[in-house]
């Protein structure tokens, strides 16, 4: 109403609306074609609220699981085991290391649990305001995640697939290729890409080509690179980037359904084996107490 274009009045919300969507709309303007822009942009966020709800789906269960884990062995250890080691301590049984172990780890956990929740909020807390505010640690965590199997994949694949899909939908929309790259800079919260895309604005000030910045990294696949010296080569950069944004995609979504699958029967054994060893290191001394009573 006073006067000011869309891009201006959604940039005067804060983090109302996301940076893309605030370019795009900026560049449509200049255009002339906001509707297909929105078009675009109501699909686009559609697609990354889906891929962002299957990592989610996948998360969900194996937490609930490990909770429930640590639940178990709480209970276990501060209410089961108390209760055999008095029946222990008056028949006098011989406890094995295992035995031992299991009660003195009881006999500590009640004696400190104050003080291990207390380090437990401030280790998680400090990880939280380091991984926030300090690059060269989110970097550092970033980098080991994207080093571990399997966990390295689903990260690549969707940062890949984010990455090629919001750079295709610039480029095709006639955002310049400098402006582009500091867009998705601003855009994602992955250090090691944006080092990457860093590096490719430098490489353009120079003249280099846009592949030139993403040979040789580790965290780019040998897939993305090519499609993108394809697209340079052919002049069909933007159509390049929407086929590699749908394949990792596509990759992402059969990572996430492998590991679901996989995580299950192993965090079942995890529970299955700490209920083993408590139950082990309860039975052990019993047969020293049935001897005995022969």
């Amino acid at each position: 109403l006073r006067g000011e274009s869309l891009s201006n009045a959604m940039i005067a919300q804060g983090p109302v609306y996301p940076k893309l969507l605030v370019n795009m709309i900026k560049t449509a303007e200049m255009t002339g074609d906001l509707p297909s822009i929105l078009d675009d942009m109501s699909e686009y966020y559609t697609s990354m609220e889906r891929t962002r709800k299957q990592m989610m789906s996948a998360m969900t269960y194996p937490m609930v699981v490990l909770t429930l884990a640590i639940g178990v062995l709480i209970f276990m250890l501060t209410y089961l085991v108390p209760q055999f080691a008095a029946m222990f301590q008056e028949n006098d049984a011989t406890l094995p290391a295992l035995t031992l172990f299991i009660l003195n780890a009881s006999d500590f956990l009640k004696a400190n649990y104050i003080i291990l929740i207390i380090c437990l909020i401030a280790i998680v807390g400090i990880f939280i305001y380091l991984y926030k505010n300090i690059i060269s640690f989110r970097t550092a965590v970033q980098t080991f995640l994207m080093k571990i199997p399997v966990v390295s994949k689903v990260i690549i694949y969707n940062e890949i697939a984010n990455f090629t899909k919001t750079f295709a939908s610039l480029i095709n929309h006639g955002v310049f290729i400098t402006d582009s790259m500091e867009i998705l800079s601003r855009i994602t919260n992955n250090e090691v890409y944006k080092r990457i895309i860093n590096t490719t604005l430098i490489n353009l000030s120079r003249g280099d080509s846009i592949s030139s910045a993403f040979k040789g990294e580790w965290a780019i696949p040998i897939v993305a690179y090519e499609m993108i010296v394809t697209g340079e080569t052919t002049g069909q950069l933007g159509t390049m980037m929407e086929k590699v944004a749908v394949h990792f995609q596509s990759l992402h979504k059969t990572i996430i359904d492998q590991m679901k699958s996989l995580i299950e029967p192993i965090l079942i054994c995890f529970l299955a084996g700490i209920v083993g060893v408590i139950l082990i290191s309860i039975i052990q001394p019993m047969f020293s107490i049935y001897s005995q009573i022969q």
